[in-house]
């Protein structure tokens, strides 16, 4: 039998359609109403012969309503489906803005949070304990002698050194961390952070450095240059000799000279330098900052071998080898001992059993690499509890 499928769609002065025909057994006929104050129509409908009409009723609902009328001419259920009126949501973007309203671009506002995932906070553990050694070193470890004020410039000083080392690394690695998979999801690489809000973070750590040695002393605020400068260079010396491990225990090793010259430099001005008043005591302790933090830094390269070798980094493990980096580092450990040893800030027997005891467990964790279900985990809280043992052995 031949049916008909016709569409008709109420306007706001009358309505338009659109009919086709087709051997089927069914007709559809659907009704669609546009505007909100239509209250009905009736549509067109093919009756057989004899058929008595049906009355729609007086009024339909504003929203599309499809009925469905079989070749006999009677009436199918009906289903209404409402159109959303709702507005669709904008496009999500990436952009934000700031509180006066001006767009700024995604990476460009920081919690305090990410700046310090960003600078790695929890690095700073490494050199603190060293920075309250030197400051201990400098009062003949009588903590009483140490003020207030002068702990807090210090500190102030050593985070904003530490912050801007870190920042000032994060800036002229950003493409190295890139092509690294393991770096590629840090703030910069991954575009968490703007460029622009780095360089920004570095003026702040720079000032902050600045500030705490201009309020210690002259000669401080003076010599502030040369931890600068180590920053820089130690980004750049690692693209082309192995020896940056020992320029980063360099930069570290500044911090227990550093804090020192912040208390001594009050008194005794440029002699505390030129008079030689840092032998052997800070000196020994600044040169087994050096061989600690050598020690840890080539086992940490070992996570980037393939990668630092794709970049050109020159890391020890890339110049000498995977299996050469274990013994070293214990030799590098051996040798931090004797320097941290004959420094003895004290003459006490405590500072001696602590250097003791925590190069015999550093040798262990290194000796036990391959057996350790996670050994960078292990060996970074190991070194960096050395330092603070160590701390608490010059305390007592």
């Amino acid at each position: 039998m031949t049916t008909s499928s016709c569409t008709v769609q109420g306007l706001t002065n009358g309505f338009s359609g659109n009919c086709s025909s087709a051997s089927t057994s069914a007709g559809t006929c659907t009704s669609t109403l546009l505007e909100p104050g239509w209250h009905g129509m009736r549509p067109h409908r093919y009756h057989t012969p004899g058929e008595r009409r049906s009355r729609r009723p007086a009024s339909l609902p504003a929203s599309s309503t499809r009925i469905s009328l079989s070749a006999a001419g009677r009436r199918s259920r009906c289903t209404t489906r409402r159109p959303s009126l709702a507005p669709k949501p904008p496009p999500r973007t990436t952009d934000t803005t700031t509180s006066r309203g001006q767009p700024t671009s995604r990476g460009e506002l920081m919690g305090f949070r990410e700046i310090l995932e960003f600078v790695k906070i929890e690095h700073m553990l490494f050199s603190l304990p060293f920075v309250l050694i030197g400051a201990l070193i400098a009062v003949d470890a009588e903590p009483s002698d140490l003020a207030v004020l002068d702990i807090m410039w210090i500190l102030i000083a050593a985070v904003g050194a530490r912050g801007l080392a870190m920042t000032l690394n994060r800036i002229i690695d950003k493409d190295v961390d890139a092509a690294n998979p393991r770096t590629a999801d840090r703030h910069l690489p991954s575009g968490a952070m703007s460029l622009r809000t780095a360089w920004a973070l570095a003026v702040v750590f720079l000032a902050m450095l600045l500030v705490g040695a201009w309020q210690l002393n002259t000669v401080a605020l003076q010599m502030a240059w040369l931890p600068v400068l180590a920053f820089v260079i130690y980004p750049y010396l690692k693209r082309g000799t192995w020896l940056c491990h020992f320029w980063l225990g360099g930069c570290l090793a500044l911090a227990p000279a550093g804090a020192w010259l912040g208390i001594v430099g009050d008194d005794l001005g440029w002699a505390a330098i030129t008079g030689f008043h840092w032998y052997p005591r800070v000196l020994l302790i600044s040169m087994g900052v050096i061989f600690w933090i050598a020690a840890y830094d080539l086992n940490y390269s070992l996570m980037d071998v393939d990668s630092d070798r794709a970049a050109g980094i020159h890391s020890f493990p890339v110049r000498f080898g995977v299996e050469k980096t274990g013994p070293t580092s214990i030799k590098l450990t051996i040798a931090w001992l004797f320097c941290f040893a004959m420094a003895d800030p004290t003459g006490g027997i405590f500072f001696f059993i602590s250097v003791i005891l925590m190069a015999l467990i550093n040798i262990n964790v290194i000796d036990q690499r391959d057996s350790l279900p996670d050994f960078q985990t292990t060996f970074f809280r190991t070194s960096v509890l050395t330092g603070w043992v160590l701390l608490a052995g010059m305390v007592i």
